[in-house]
């Protein structure tokens, strides 16, 4: 995060398995509800692969409102 210039405000670690597609998953939930209110601008996940278990068509959607709302998903250098 430092070499990218960006500050760590908030951490949400989901303990959930998120396995299965019907698993809520609240700490997403508040993650993306602070980029959607624009707390955030920029979501960094551990691993991008690992970010929504729902398919790619629900990563899609994120990442549409994250462009509408000049926000970015940032995954960890290294990892998917």
């Amino acid at each position: 995060m430092d070499r990218q210039g960006l500050t760590v405000r908030k951490v949400w670690l989901e303990r959930r398995s998120a396995s299965k597609q019907h698993v809520r998953r609240e700490k997403l939930a508040g993650a993306m509800a602070a980029v959607m209110d624009g707390e955030i601008k920029t979501l960094a996940v551990w691993k991008a692969d690992r970010f929504d278990r729902r398919g790619m068509a629900a990563i899609g959607t994120a990442l549409d409102e994250f462009d509408r709302r000049q926000a970015r998903l940032f995954p960890r250098p290294g990892h998917r």
